[in-house]
Protein backbone atom coordinates (compact mmCIF):
# COMPACT_ATOMS: atom_id res chain seq x y z
CA UNK A 1 0.00 0.00 0.00
CA UNK A 2 3.07 2.16 0.41
CA UNK A 3 3.22 2.81 -3.36
CA UNK A 4 -0.46 4.22 -3.53
CA UNK A 5 -0.06 6.13 -0.41
CA UNK A 6 2.99 8.10 -2.29
CA UNK A 7 1.03 8.24 -5.64
CA UNK A 8 -1.82 9.75 -4.06
CA UNK A 9 -0.54 12.23 -1.60
CA UNK A 10 2.19 13.06 -4.40
CA UNK A 11 -1.40 14.26 -6.64
CA UNK A 12 -2.96 15.79 -3.37
CA UNK A 13 0.42 17.66 -2.90
CA UNK A 14 -0.01 19.01 -6.32
CA UNK A 15 -3.76 19.85 -5.87
CA UNK A 16 -2.99 22.46 -3.25
CA UNK A 17 -0.25 23.62 -4.51
CA UNK A 18 -2.80 24.63 -7.38
CA UNK A 19 -5.08 26.22 -4.74
CA UNK A 20 -2.52 28.14 -3.45
CA UNK A 21 -1.25 29.64 -6.42
CA UNK A 22 -4.35 30.63 -7.91
CA UNK A 23 -5.41 31.60 -4.47
CA UNK A 24 -2.56 34.33 -4.82
CA UNK A 25 -3.86 35.85 -8.15
CA UNK A 26 -6.68 36.93 -6.30
CA UNK A 27 -5.23 38.13 -3.12
CA UNK A 28 -4.57 37.03 0.22
CA UNK A 29 -5.25 40.74 1.79
CA UNK A 30 -8.46 42.79 1.24
CA UNK A 31 -7.41 46.01 3.31
CA UNK A 32 -5.92 46.33 6.85
CA UNK A 33 -7.51 43.22 8.62
CA UNK A 34 -9.17 42.45 6.05
CA UNK A 35 -9.06 38.68 4.50
CA UNK A 36 -9.36 38.70 0.69
CA UNK A 37 -11.04 36.12 -1.86
CA UNK A 38 -7.91 34.01 -2.06
CA UNK A 39 -7.66 33.82 1.53
CA UNK A 40 -9.90 30.69 2.11
CA UNK A 41 -8.36 29.19 -0.88
CA UNK A 42 -4.90 29.56 -0.01
CA UNK A 43 -5.63 27.87 3.58
CA UNK A 44 -7.54 24.89 1.80
CA UNK A 45 -4.42 24.43 0.03
CA UNK A 46 -1.99 24.92 2.64
CA UNK A 47 -4.08 21.96 4.46
CA UNK A 48 -4.47 19.90 1.37
CA UNK A 49 -0.53 19.86 1.30
CA UNK A 50 -0.05 19.48 5.42
CA UNK A 51 -2.69 16.44 5.43
CA UNK A 52 -0.91 14.73 1.99
CA UNK A 53 2.85 15.53 3.67
CA UNK A 54 1.76 13.64 6.98
CA UNK A 55 0.57 10.56 4.49
CA UNK A 56 3.85 10.70 2.22
CA UNK A 57 6.79 11.19 4.57
CA UNK A 58 6.02 8.01 6.23
CA UNK A 59 4.95 6.07 3.16
CA UNK A 60 8.65 7.37 2.08
CA UNK A 61 10.82 6.50 4.63
CA UNK A 62 8.92 2.82 4.95
CA UNK A 63 9.89 2.09 1.44
CA UNK A 64 13.71 3.02 1.97
CA UNK A 65 13.49 0.67 4.83
CA UNK A 66 11.40 -2.17 3.20
CA UNK A 67 12.43 -1.79 -0.76
CA UNK A 68 9.93 -1.60 -3.20
CA UNK A 69 6.93 -3.52 -2.57
CA UNK A 70 5.46 -6.23 -4.71
CA UNK A 71 2.18 -5.70 -7.00
CA UNK A 72 -0.85 -4.38 -4.86
CA UNK A 73 -4.16 -4.36 -5.81
CA UNK A 74 -5.71 -0.80 -6.18
CA UNK A 75 -9.10 -1.67 -4.30
CA UNK A 76 -8.27 -3.91 -1.67
CA UNK A 77 -11.87 -5.09 -0.76
CA UNK A 78 -14.18 -6.77 -2.74
CA UNK A 79 -16.86 -3.89 -2.22
CA UNK A 80 -14.86 -1.10 -3.12
CA UNK A 81 -15.77 -0.47 -6.45
CA UNK A 82 -19.00 -0.87 -5.58
CA UNK A 83 -18.91 1.97 -3.19
CA UNK A 84 -16.82 4.49 -5.75
CA UNK A 85 -20.13 3.86 -7.96
CA UNK A 86 -22.43 5.15 -4.92
CA UNK A 87 -20.24 7.92 -4.14
CA UNK A 88 -19.77 9.04 -7.25
CA UNK A 89 -23.64 8.46 -8.29
CA UNK A 90 -24.86 9.88 -4.87
CA UNK A 91 -22.74 13.36 -5.15
CA UNK A 92 -24.22 13.58 -9.10
CA UNK A 93 -27.49 12.60 -7.37
CA UNK A 94 -26.41 15.63 -4.96
CA UNK A 95 -25.73 18.06 -7.75
CA UNK A 96 -28.75 17.83 -9.74
CA UNK A 97 -31.22 17.92 -7.59
CA UNK A 98 -29.98 20.02 -4.64
CA UNK A 99 -31.55 23.25 -6.57
CA UNK A 100 -34.80 21.32 -6.83
CA UNK A 101 -35.28 19.44 -3.69
CA UNK A 102 -33.37 22.35 -1.69
CA UNK A 103 -30.22 21.86 0.36
CA UNK A 104 -32.15 20.12 3.63
CA UNK A 105 -33.58 17.36 1.99
CA UNK A 106 -30.77 16.72 -0.69
CA UNK A 107 -28.25 16.95 2.47
CA UNK A 108 -30.00 14.30 4.61
CA UNK A 109 -30.96 12.09 1.58
CA UNK A 110 -26.85 11.86 0.38
CA UNK A 111 -26.34 11.29 4.11
CA UNK A 112 -28.24 8.21 4.23
CA UNK A 113 -26.89 7.08 1.21
CA UNK A 114 -23.75 7.04 2.67
CA UNK A 115 -24.32 5.83 5.83
CA UNK A 116 -26.48 2.82 4.73
CA UNK A 117 -24.88 1.52 1.81
CA UNK A 118 -21.51 2.60 1.37
CA UNK A 119 -20.51 1.80 5.39
CA UNK A 120 -23.54 0.15 6.55
CA UNK A 121 -25.32 1.31 9.53
CA UNK A 122 -28.28 0.45 11.47
CA UNK A 123 -31.42 2.56 10.32
CA UNK A 124 -31.59 4.41 13.41
CA UNK A 125 -28.45 5.63 13.49
CA UNK A 126 -28.27 6.44 9.72
CA UNK A 127 -31.94 8.97 10.55
CA UNK A 128 -30.14 10.51 13.18
CA UNK A 129 -26.99 11.02 11.38
CA UNK A 130 -28.70 12.19 8.72
CA UNK A 131 -30.95 14.35 10.14
CA UNK A 132 -28.67 16.04 12.69
CA UNK A 133 -26.11 16.49 10.07
CA UNK A 134 -28.20 18.13 7.82
CA UNK A 135 -29.87 19.96 10.19
CA UNK A 136 -26.77 21.34 12.08
CA UNK A 137 -24.80 22.59 8.33
CA UNK A 138 -28.42 24.09 7.46
CA UNK A 139 -27.52 26.22 10.81
CA UNK A 140 -24.72 26.84 10.66
CA UNK A 141 -24.60 27.92 6.81
CA UNK A 142 -27.28 30.55 7.42
CA UNK A 143 -25.80 31.94 10.47
CA UNK A 144 -22.90 32.73 7.68
CA UNK A 145 -25.79 34.45 5.81
CA UNK A 146 -24.84 31.90 3.13
CA UNK A 147 -27.85 31.29 0.72
CA UNK A 148 -28.69 27.65 0.35
CA UNK A 149 -31.38 26.77 -2.60
CA UNK A 150 -34.78 26.37 -0.37
CA UNK A 151 -36.32 23.64 -2.74
CA UNK A 152 -40.09 23.17 -1.94
CA UNK A 153 -38.86 23.52 1.70
CA UNK A 154 -38.87 27.02 1.99
CA UNK A 155 -37.89 27.98 5.59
Amino acid sequence: MKTHDLVSSLFWIGFGAVFCAYALQYGLVGGPGIPGPGCLPFIVGIALIVMSLTIFIPAAAGLKKKGAPGRERFFPEKRSWRNLLIALTGLLGYGIFLESLGYLLTSFLFMVLVLRWIEPQKWTTVIVFAALSAALTYALFTGLKVELPAGFFPL
